[in-house]
């Protein structure tokens, strides 16, 4: 068994090493699947082309000059709005205070634009703006990220991406490649994981540790690189023995 005797995985059957390269590859795509969601959701944002530290802030830590309802519609809710006419109309009304005996006026925009994810049926993101009520809460000034909608981002990436790391890792410590190397590896892709969600707390509470979340999330992509390609090499292009390998396994024995 590879566990009693491990000799790397390209010694392993052929018809397993396809299966580990396809969990492998995989798990790549939803990584790259990951990174461009985060494009789409923050690149928006500061309405300049590029995801930038601004982005970032504006996300988490809000932006006390404007609404929240402000930063959506020149983020990223400005796809969705039938025209850029229709969008200027909203944020004039926003401007002019938001008034309750003025949303008839505008009312017919946010229906045709904003009901089919928000209305109170669907209720996107927890969001309503059916009426003038639902929208009050978010004519307020912008402060980021809820604190419950944090907890449900934390919470569904802790529990989505926790165990795929944890099994990379399990993959990863079945190589022949030196302990040393291992132990560097699992231990920064675990601190690069703590970092990437611990960020965002810290920049909803302070603006300029944006830096961090994009930190935090570089980091966490070089720890997949690692997990992921070192793995595809051993399996499919070690076939040298240890002695003759570069990154050949240190024995734990000392003389």
């Amino acid at each position: 068994m590879l566990w009693q005797d491990n000799k790397g995985l390209h010694q392993l059957p052929l018809s397993f090493r396809f299966a580990l390269t396809a969990f492998l590859c995989v798990c790549g795509m939803g990584y790259l699947l990951g990174v461009a969601n985060v494009w789409f959701s923050y690149v928006p944002v500061d309405q300049k082309p590029g995801l930038s530290v601004d982005d970032i802030r504006l996300s988490f830590h809000g932006d006390p000059s404007g609404s929240k309802m402000e930063k959506a519609l020149y983020g990223s809710m400005k796809q969705y709005m039938s025209s850029d006419a229709d969008t200027e109309a909203i944020i004039t009304w926003i401007k002019a205070g938001g008034k309750e005996s003025a949303f008839d006026s505008i009312q017919p925009i946010i229906s045709g634009s904003c009901d089919m994810c928000h209305s109170a049926e669907v209720a996107t993101a927890g969001i309503i703006t059916s009426t003038y009520k639902d929208i009050a809460p978010l004519l307020e000034t912008d402060t980021g990220k809820s604190i419950s909608r944090l907890v449900g981002l934390s919470h569904t990436h802790v529990n989505a991406l926790l165990p795929l790391m944890f099994c990379l890792s399990i993959v990863f410590s079945f190589t022949r490649y030196s302990n040393r190397l291992k132990g560097v590896i699992m231990v920064f892709s675990f601190a690069s994981f703590v970092l990437d969600v611990g960020s965002w707390w810290l920049a909803k509470v302070w603006g300029q540790a944006a830096i961090l979340v994009i930190f935090g999330g570089a980091s966490l992509g070089i720890a997949y690189v690692f997990l992921l390609l070192l793995p595809l090499y051993e399996i499919w292009f070690v076939k040298v023995p240890d002695a003759a390998n570069p990154l050949r396994r240190v024995s734990d024995q000392t003389p």
